[in-house]
Order: structure tokens, then C-alpha cells, then sequence
């Protein structure tokens, strides 16, 4: 009767949501929720404890932030600043063009402001990006929420892209960096960096294609403030993460924090436009009453390789249909 018993007690542990819910790929290889199971396996429970958010300005927790090392990005922004000026003003960008699109940035944008859904500043920003999708695809089904103001935009297409690639290399250089300063830099790579996103929706999400609410879209390289976001946030019934692995979408990269000067980075936000095809978007289940799903296959602007792959198979290029 005993063995029956403690049988019966592994077969419950084994199936808990603490369980499953380490099985999800986007948090396989992530310290910080190592740190919460292993915390809450070791008290017994059968859940990991979320982030319950407050009112204000968010930030990463404490904890994620000591356990996943995001101090590098705090200890390297100034360098990383002064690279990104660098690479991004010259012949192609005015630096007046660079210092106005950081300016609005970091004032109309950062840490959900009202600004950033009604400015005209805002909108010379997702004016370049509507305009550079609809170039790049000759449509304007993009996102959810569309406006097509009468603004001028900001950008011209070719600058837009620009701005894209080389926030793209940055991006991608020093997350290497990053890695290579965790304590589990052996086994880690930047195909297992995933960037989150945190909302509140009335319906859960439909499995199959996925757009972007707007033009601009803010998510995450840590866990903590997406949770934040969908504790307190008034709109929808349901809290859902939304995640994706931060390769997918090195070319819909807008901003990174630590790149904008004098922009905060408690976040370590990451500005996503929309992407030239849907992504697609899978569900996971609900865990700790936070309903996860999973992003994956951007193609396009999303994936370097998934463009390579398209024009093996003569998807795209000389040889594709017309």
C-alpha cells in the first residue's frame, strides 16, 4: 500500500502544471524560471509563483534580473549607445533624423504612455513603417489596429531599412555578448533567447496566423514585466504571455532599450513592428492563470533563414511564381 502510495504521489508530481510548464520550449533554457521551479519544487508546490505587478512604471524583478544577468546590458548601455549613433548617422540617416527618431522614442513611447497610440509623433514613426511594409509587400494588412494619418513620415522606405538592419546587428552582436557572460554560456545560444509580451484579451487567441495589434509593439527579453503588465492591465478578462525566439525577429527590431540614449531600461523593452508575413501562433495552455502562447515561422523580415530556405525552393526571387 505504501509503494501504491508514493507511486501515486510521483504520478501527481509529474503531471502538475510545475511539470508541464517547465516543457515549454520558450522556458527550457531560461535561468530565471529554472530559479522558480526549482524554488517552488523545493516547497512543495505545484506552481510557480507569478509576478502580481503594481501601479507605476515596471521593472524586472530583483530576482530575474540577478539570475539572468541582465545587469550587462545596464553596466555596457553607454557603450552600446555610442556604437549605435555611430552605425546609424551618415550618408544614408541624417543625425538629424536619428536624434528626432530617438527623441520620440524615449519620450512618447517608453513604459505604455497615452502619447504613444495618439501623438503626431508617434505616427511620423509608424507612418515610415506602414509605408515600408506596403513597399515591401504591397499590402496593408499588417496589424489589427491600422490608421493611415495624414502625416508625413519620418523615414523614407530605404532609411527604414536601414534603421532595421543595423539595429538588427547590433542586436544580435551583443545578446552574443550577453551570453557569454552566463553562468551557462556552454550550453546557450541565441536561438533560446526568447522575447515576451504580456496582454489581456476578452477571447483567448485563435491557433493559426497572428498580426501585431500596431505598428509598434512592446515586448521583452525578461519574463517578470510581461506578468506585470497582464496583473493589472483593465482591458480583457483573460492575462496571456505571448512569446517567440528572439532570432524570429531580428529584422522587425524597431528599438532596444539599451541602444536609445537616455531611454530608461528597467524594461529591457524591445520595440517589434509587424512582420512581412503573419506569424503564427500556437497555445500552450494555461499555467499559474496565465494563458501562454507561443510565436513561431516569421517569415520574411522574421528569419534570415526562412528567407534563405523561400528562395531555395523558388518561393521568392527570379524563379518564383508571378
Amino acid at each position: 500500500m505504501s509503494d501504491l502510495r508514493e507511486f501515486e504521489d510521483l504520478t501527481e508530481i509529474e503531471t502538475s502544471d510545475l511539470t508541464k510548464y517547465s516543457e515549454l520550449e520558450k522556458y527550457i533554457f531560461d535561468p530565471f524560471y529554472e530559479h522558480r521551479y526549482v524554488e517552488a519544487a523545493s516547497n512543495g508546490l505545484t506552481d510557480i509563483a507569478r509576478d502580481s505587478g503594481k501601479v507605476g512604471t515596471k521593472a524586472i524583478s530583483t530576482t530575474e534580473n540577478l539570475v539572468s544577468g541582465y545587469s550587462f546590458f545596464e553596466e555596457n548601455k553607454e557603450k552600446m549607445r555610442q556604437d549605435y549613433l555611430e552605425r546609424l548617422t551618415g550618408s544614408i540617416i541624417s543625425e538629424e533624423k536619428v536624434q528626432r527618431f530617438i527623441k520620440i522614442i524615449k519620450d512618447f513611447w517608453y513604459d505604455g504612455r497615452p502619447e504613444r497610440t495618439t501623438s503626431d509623433e508617434i505616427w511620423e514613426i509608424k507612418k515610415s513603417i506602414r509605408n515600408y511594409l506596403i513597399e515591401r509587400t504591397g499590402s496593408t494588412k499588417h496589424t489589427v489596429k491600422d490608421e493611415n494619418r495624414d502625416i508625413k513620415p519620418l523615414f523614407e522606405t530605404y532609411q527604414m531599412g536601414h534603421l532595421l538592419h543595423v539595429t538588427h546587428e547590433m542586436f544580435d552582436h551583443y545578446i552574443q555578448d550577453y551570453l557569454q557572460l552566463r553562468q551557462d554560456c556552454m550550453e546557450n545560444s541565441s536561438n533560446r533567447i526568447y522575447i515576451h509580451r504580456g496582454i489581456r484579451v476578452d477571447e483567448l487567441l485563435s491557433e493559426g496566423e497572428y498580426y501585431e495589434y500596431d505598428y509598434i509593439n512592446s515586448y521583452s527579453l525578461a519574463q517578470s514585466v510581461p506578468e506585470q503588465f497582464t496583473a493589472i492591465a483593465r482591458n480583457g478578462k483573460f492575462r496571456a504571455m505571448i512569446g517567440g525566439c528572439a532570432n524570429d525577429f531580428s529584422d522587425q527590431i524597431l528599438a532596444f532599450a539599451p541602444f536609445i540614449p537616455e531611454m530608461d531600461i528597467k524594461q529591457l523593452e524591445l520595440c517589434i513592428i509587424p512582420g512581412i508575413y503573419p506569424l503564427r501562433v500556437r497555445y500552450d495552455g494555461e499555467y499559474s492563470g496565465v494563458h501562454e502562447y507561443t510565436l513561431s515561422d516569421p517569415r520574411g523580415m522574421g528569419s534570415f533563414k526562412d528567407l534563405i530556405d523561400a528562395m531555395a525552393k523558388g518561393e521568392i526571387g527570379p524563379s518564383a511564381p508571378r
